[in-house]
């Protein structure tokens, strides 16, 4: 994904676009890095939902959203619960069903604890009265690979992350967390339809440092509103099964962590079974 925003990005920016993997920690990780470096608007952030989430369920970190200034979001991606195509559990009763028998063994591989993937996890266990075991993994890619050798038993991610797979007919997804069915999928059901109100999709957006110039920031939001405007990249939003969400930086900055704190809040509001957040 960020592969591809990069190669768009070179068709609009004058200089080469370099991408720096740094996974790991909900997100953490990367966040830290960009902190380390300087206020020139030449190291930007690829971020997702965990910007807001993974500060506010790891307090002691160094660094939150405050610390960043948004550009631009540019896209949903639908979250999903998926099993191998080898799995027992060929529904989503079927895997609320088998947790509850499980009692916290039933392992559901997450994007690390206090991610959005745990956060979801963590809403359809207490929504449908079940127990999960969450394990923590630094990416998707990670995650497939457990769930295709039978290490964990599901796993919540993008559609984006599990399309491929579910192409090739080795993943099956048995759920949305979406208010409505997706158009691609349109035989998975919605966890919401299933009784359980658990609606999360994952946004998508680019930030900068707190503190970079304005006209800087400025030459930014200009420039990632063309770059998301390439053919490329609408055709790779196509092919990932991402609706295209394009907010300037205010909506980014004000709408969007006020609806996620707004899940937040209702989860802290609601008791989690015991050790269901694994901090």
């Amino acid at each position: 994904m960020c592969r591809t925003l990069a190669r768009a990005a070179e068709r609009i920016l004058p200089h080469r676009t370099y991408l720096i993997n740094k996974s790991g920690g909900g997100g953490s990780v990367g966040m830290a890095y960009v902190q380390s470096r300087p206020t020139d608007g030449y190291t930007l952030l690829d971020v997702t939902n965990n910007l807001f989430f993974t500060p506010l369920t790891r307090p002691g970190l160094q660094y939150s959203s405050k610390d960043f200034t948004p550009l631009i979001m540019w896209g949903f991606d639908a979250k999903v619960v998926a099993v191998s195509a080898a799995s027992p559990y060929g529904t989503i009763e079927d895997l609320v069903n088998a947790a509850r028998r499980m009692a916290g063994s039933l392992k559901i591989g997450t994007f690390g604890l206090g991610s959005d993937d745990h956060i979801i996890g963590s809403m359809l266990g207490q929504a449908s009265q079940s127990t999960f075991g969450f394990v923590p993994f630094d990416g998707g890619g990670e995650q497939l690979a457990a769930l295709l050798g039978g290490h964990i038993d599901a796993h919540i991610s993008e559609v984006s992350e599990v399309k491929a797979q579910w192409d090739a007919e080795r993943v099956r997804v048995i759920a949305v967390a979406t208010e409505e069915r997706l158009v691609e999928m349109p035989e998975v059901p919605t966890l919401k339809e299933k009784g359980w109100d658990v609606v999360l999709p994952k946004f998508r957006g680019v930030v900068v440092k707190k503190g970079t110039p304005d006209e800087v920031v400025e030459c930014l939001i200009s420039t990632f509103q063309k770059v998301i405007q390439t053919p490329l990249f609408q055709t790779y939003l196509t092919n990932s099964m991402i609706e295209p969400r394009i907010l300037a930086a205010g909506a980014l900055a004000i709408g969007i962590p006020a609806l996620l704190w707004s899940i937040f809040t209702y989860l802290l509001a609601v008791p989690l079974p015991q050790g269901s957040w694994g901090l």
